[in-house]
């Protein structure tokens, strides 16, 4: 018969004795001369079906067979197999494995087996001693134990008592040895810091087979609740820091890359029980792993029951209850398995009940919201969605009254400003777009008066306010009053403008505060020239007061680096955020949160720059501490997620990039709805993931969600209207659908020439999208005086090394081809290649695009052995960052092809 290295040993497990050597069935030992010895799983195989039919001679074919069954195998293979095994048993000289040539292999020495499961056949049992240790005498078995039996036994002179673990079969060895691994790997890595049970002492030479820990008399989990009235009769806020500290534990082991993958409550015990909160230890490592196990040779310790002789991905040894979606799955376990369990723990002690498993519809059962969304962070089936940090974890469960009281401040904010647009709308419900100003500025102006200024100095100042917005600015937009019934929001921002200074004259609190709105209102429409002013003379008058390093003053600079961001002015921003950096590091310990705000700015900053790695690595480390701070589904940790998400995006990750995005559609679809602005702009981002993905259909279909949500809500010449309606031109050129976009596109470069000037951002961009078709449908002349009029701007004002400088000049250079000018085209191909390598890291696939433009020019000149080289070399760097599938590449490799042809040469093999 033919063994299966796969399945498990049988109950009959047999000891086998042949000259110098054992072979342990049930310890999946290798014994020679008394010691054991490494053996790898397939020579293990090997050398049993060897041991069963010794002195036979078996072929290579049965050999082959047994030991990779289904399989093509060569001759070498096993011959490789046999000396491995060889090597183990020191059979240099072949006494022991005979060499039949030409057919086989003979196992040629004396063979003796006796049964390896009457050992384990012996049971403890009340008062009997433990074989070996006669003063240890038995007292109850515990519950539980994995893949063994488990009992305390009692030490007769003493009264010490010791828990001791036995294993009932080969499974239970090898947990054993795993378990004994990984705690030393544990208590040598961590020391104190290591909140496991202590193991003393273990057995694996002769049954039977146990491990000795600690006994902690206080028990686990479910017996410490069950001692008082149940989990439900714990005071919820003890229950919450008790899942804190197994956090802790956990994150602890995770340090050192242990996995635990049973964590369950049985398996968690508790130290200091007659304590309000006891401390935890976890116990029960025999289903761990070890995630860098070259730790492992680094402190000394071997390897015992790390190396696993099954086939597959990690086993599914863990607690129904709390097991991972992907261990079900067969796929392997992460610390992502462990927070699942975690995850499950806390949904348990949140509603009292230890047998309540996480099934459809759970979130009915949790009456706070906070702990709503830890527990959906920390089990979420996806686990590239669900939370991967124990620590982090542990962090929130403890702020949870700060978070309360955080979400409590924000929605009484916000019910503040539903309640001033609600009386607004009743006032003035034919003007519809004055009021929503006026409830910005309300907004706004309470936010600065509460955020900067004394109490007692708050309330006046929005009595002040107050009475601007309605007796100057309403007043002024009365179409009786103003004589005008198209009364626009510039005419009315100007009008406040005009007014503020003689309405708050003397009076700079008050002044500093409407300043400040009005900075804000003309950032809302694009003027960003008149925001900066705005914030600088509130900035100048805070100065002025004496306050010019006080948290006013700092908001007020922050506003003013935030709109050169907008305004691309990004050396001034970087500038302003540095120095705001430094200021508030001289402030203390006190402004954290805000050294966090102004971290998360710089890598936004990063962002729009085009730095995607840079912005990726600094926003990976800053998320956890926003969620911590703010909560998982604050507007802080959905913005640095939508720029981690872009940053991915930008750098062709495109799964991290959905996973990003989704989570912040999700949060903002349930918070506001499918038709909110928010939740527009970040179906927006889905929609370009989409077309960077080439799903042109699926994206072009999202795309005319968001420009009818923005139509509807803003109008069709508001900056958010407009760029999605480029948005959808884009896609439309994509699918070569040119009558649809270029109307589109000549639509949205005339408003945003005629609002924001040919210098902006935002028209430069239109300028060169609407180039871009004019090339794609052959009208050169009109493309090419688009390019040089948008390069020339885009040159003086972002820099030569710019990517969005050189993707223009790339573009030029291909429209320069088709014109027939090759040496000026071969000119601007080298130039941005140059640039781009010096400037882009070596795996961005920009460079890869800017290659096969060179290729092409290359080619156009009958220049085929460097463009077949140039080609090349564009691939690799686009199948690096897309995949071989993708359209670019199916693309590249069509040109690719096409020039082999008119070469006259075969296409080389990919």
């Amino acid at each position: 018969m033919a063994a299966n290295p796969q399945a498990r040993l049988p109950e009959d497990a047999l000891v086998w004795t042949f000259g110098r050597a054992e072979l342990d069935d049930l310890r999946h030992e290798l014994r020679v001369d008394g010691h054991p010895v490494a053996i790898e799983s397939k020579p293990f195989v090997l050398l049993r079906l060897l041991l069963q039919r010794a002195g036979e001679t078996l072929t290579k074919d049965e050999l082959i067979e047994a030991v990779w069954p289904g399989r093509v195998v060569t001759d070498g293979v096993l011959a490789k197999c046999v000396t491995k095994l060889r090597s183990a048993l020191g059979d240099d000289d072949q006494n022991v494995i005979k060499t039949v040539h030409g057919y086989g292999y003979r196992l040629a020495v004396v063979v003796t087996s006796r049964s390896a499961a009457a050992a384990n056949a012996w049971s403890p049992g009340v008062g009997e001693a433990l074989p070996g240790r006669p003063h240890w005498l038995f007292v109850r078995e515990l519950a539980g134990g994995g893949f063994g039996r488990v009992w305390v036994a009692e030490h007769a002179k003493t009264r010490e008592r010791r828990v001791f673990k036995f294993a009932g079969d080969s499974a239970g060895l090898h947990a054993l040895k795993r378990e004994i691994t990984l705690y030393r790997l544990l208590n040598d890595s961590l020391g104190d810091r290591a909140r496991v049970v202590h193991i003393i002492d273990w057995n694996l030479d002769e049954p039977p087979y146990f491990v000795e820990s600690e006994f902690l008399p206080d028990g686990n989990l479910a017996e410490w609740c069950q001692r008082r009235g149940g989990l439900a009769a714990v005071p919820r806020e003890r229950r919450i820091e008790i899942v804190a500290r197994i956090a802790d534990a956990l994150a602890a082991a995770h340090s050192v890359g242990v996995l635990h993958k049973d964590l369950k409550p049985a398996n968690v015990l508790l130290v200091g029980a007659g304590e309000d909160c006891p401390d935890v230890r976890l116990v029960d490592f025999g289903s761990g792993r070890a995630l860098e196990p070259e730790r492992l040779a680094t402190l000394g310790i071997t390897h015992l029951g790390l190396t696993d002789t099954r086939a597959g991905g990690d086993s599914t040894s863990g607690t129904p209850y709390y097991l991972a979606p992907e261990l079900v799955a067969g796929k392997a376990a992460t610390v992502r398995a462990d927070m699942y369990a975690l995850g499950v723990v806390l949904y348990q002690f949140v509603i009292g009940d230890f047998r309540a498993p996480l099934a459809p519809g759970w979130e009915r059962d949790i009456d706070d919201e906070l702990l709503r969304e830890d527990i959906a962070a920390a089990a979420d089936v996806d686990p590239r969605r669900r939370l991967g940090d124990a620590a982090e974890f542990a962090r929130r469960l403890r702020a949870l009254p700060e978070r309360h009281a955080r979400r409590a401040h924000e929605r009484a904010g916000a019910a503040e400003l539903e309640r001033q647009q609600q009386q607004l709308a009743r006032w003035r419900a034919s003007r519809r777009w004055l009021l929503a100003l006026c409830a910005v500025l309300a907004g706004a102006a309470l936010a600065v008066g509460t955020l900067y200024l004394r109490e007692q100095r708050a309330a006046a100042v929005q009595r002040d306010v107050n009475s601007f917005l309605n007796d100057d600015l309403l007043a002024a937009a009365d179409p009786y009053a103003s004589q005008s019934s198209d009364l626009r929001v510039r005419d009315v921002l100007d009008r406040a403008r005009a007014a503020v200074g003689q309405r708050f004259a003397g009076r700079p609190a008050e002044e500093i505060a409407i300043r400040t709105t009005l900075g804000n209102s003309f950032r809302g429409i694009g003027d960003y020239a008149e925001a900066r002013r705005q914030f600088a003379q509130a900035l100048a008058l805070a100065a002025a007061n004496g306050d010019a390093r006080s948290a006013q003053a700092l908001g007020l600079r922050r506003a003013i680096a935030d709109i050169d961001v907008l305004d691309t002015h990004y050396d001034d921003a970087a500038k302003g955020y540095a120095a705001l950096l430094a200021d508030v590091a001289a402030r203390g310990g006190a402004d954290a949160d805000a050294a966090l705000e102004i971290k998360l700015a710089q890598a936004h900053l990063e962002v729009r720059r085009g730095h995607y790695e840079a912005a990726a690595e600094a926003l990976v480390g800053l998320l956890p501490r926003v969620r911590v701070r703010s909560g998982a589904r604050s507007d802080a940790a959905l913005a640095a997620l939508t720029d981690l998400g872009q940053a991915y995006h930008n750098t062709a990750k495109f799964d991290q990039a959905e996973a990003a995005y989704h989570e912040v559609y999700d949060a903002r679809r349930a918070r506001f709805g499918e038709t909110h602005s928010a939740t527009l702009e970040i179906l927006q981002d889905l929609a370009q993931l989409e077309r960077s993905r080439d799903a042109l259909e699926k994206a072009a279909a999202i795309e005319q969600t968001v420009v009818a949500g923005r139509q509807k809500t803003f109008g069709r010449e508001h900056a958010e209207t407009l760029n999605a309606l480029n948005e959808l031109a884009s896609i439309y050129q994509d699918q070569k659908r040119f009558d649809l976009a270029e109307p589109l596109f000549r639509e949205v470069l005339g408003v945003r020439e005629r609002t924001l000037g040919e210098r902006h951002e935002h028209t430069r961009n239109s300028m060169n999208n609407l180039g871009l078709l004019l090339k794609l449908e052959g009208r050169t002349d009109e493309a090419e005086s688009l390019y040089r009029r948008v390069l020339a701007i885009e040159t003086e004002l972002l820099g030569a090394d710019d990517l969005q400088v050189l993707i223009l000049k790339h573009n030029l250079a291909g429209l320069e081809r088709e014109r027939g000018r090759y040496e000026e085209a071969e000119a601007l191909h080298r130039d941005v290649i140059k640039r781009a390598t010096a400037s882009l890291a070596a795996e961005r696939p920009e460079r890869g695009l800017f290659l096969s433009g060179l290729a092409r020019t290359l080619q156009a000149q009958k220049r085929y052995p460097e463009s077949a080289a140039t080609f090349a070399d564009a691939r690799t760097i686009l199948v690096a960052a897309y995949g071989t599938t993708h359209a670019r590449v199916v693309k590249l490799d069509e040109m690719r092809a096409a020039m082999y042809r008119e070469w006259g040469r075969p296409l080389p093999a990919q």
